[in-house]
This record gives C-alpha cells, sequence and structure tokens, in this order.
C-alpha cells in the first residue's frame, strides 16, 4: 500500500512540477484521468480487504477526479457550431415565419416574438437562438 502511495505521489509531482509542463498544455486532463484510475483501483482493492473507512474515500475522490478530467476547468462547455456557408434567404425566412416580402418591421417583429419563447435564459437552447439571431441578420442586412 505503501508502494502506492509512492508511486501516486511520484505520478503528481511529474504533472505539477515536469519541464515540459504538461498541466499548461492540457496535460492535467490525462493526469487527472490516469490518477484517477489509480485512486478508484487502489480504493477498491482496499475496500475489499476490509478497510473501507480508507477504501471508499479513496474511490470516491478517483472518481471526483475522472469527473474533472472529463468536464474540464470550465464545466460543460456548449458552443453553437459555425456554418460553413452563410444562410439563405428562404431558408432564414422559414425560420422566422415571415413571407417573401416581410418589411424590416415585420421581420423584427417575428424574431422578438420568437426570441421571447426561445432565450436560453427562458429555457430555450444557445443553438436556436443563435439561429434566429443568424436568420434577422440575414433578413434584415443581406435581404
Amino acid at each position: 500500500m505503501i508502494l502506492l502511495a509512492i508511486l501516486a505521489a511520484g505520478f503528481v509531482g511529474y504533472f505539477l512540477w515536469s519541464r515540459s509542463a504538461p498541466i499548461r498544455a492540457g496535460g492535467w486532463r490525462v493526469g487527472a484521468g490516469l490518477f484517477s484510475a489509480v485512486l478508484v483501483v487502489t480504493g477498491a482493492v482496499t475496500a475489499i480487504r476490509g478497510d473501507e473507512w480508507v477504501g471508499l474515500p479513496m474511490v470516491m475522490v478517483g472518481l471526483f477526479l475522472a469527473f474533472v478530467g472529463r468536464v474540464g476547468r470550465g464545466g460543460f462547455k456548449r458552443t453553437p457550431m459555425e456554418r460553413a456557408e452563410p444562410m439563405n434567404l428562404s431558408e432564414a425566412r422559414s425560420i422566422l415565419g415571415v413571407g417573401e416580402g416581410a418589411s424590416a418591421a415585420e421581420v423584427k417583429a417575428a424574431y422578438m416574438r420568437l426570441m421571447k419563447r426561445n432565450h436560453p435564459d427562458q429555457g430555450g437552447t444557445s443553438g436556436l437562438a443563435s439561429k434566429l439571431n443568424a436568420a434577422r441578420d440575414r433578413l434584415l442586412k443581406g435581404g
């Protein structure tokens, strides 16, 4: 058991004080994943051997590190995908639900009506809000 603790400390030391600085380059996620695997296995073996008060916290810390390594420091971030080509006029009209001869006031009114229901703060998604923004911009600036 002491050998595993020394191995784990060396592993953490490598990732914290290495000359190549893998933590600054995003390698901390790999290190957290590998270290969490070591903790989970060591904690499970310790708990099976009868020392649950030591093994179960090790498993919990290992699972936490696995979660942090998977999610990253900033939490779950979903960024809308950028479109390869600009939105065409017919697609913009169908998203906002306006006709071909819609005025700027009608486009703005349709945008506001849809955005009130689909804004991310009101339970909508950022992807849908960005599509509504792109459709409005296309019809007002490019149409």
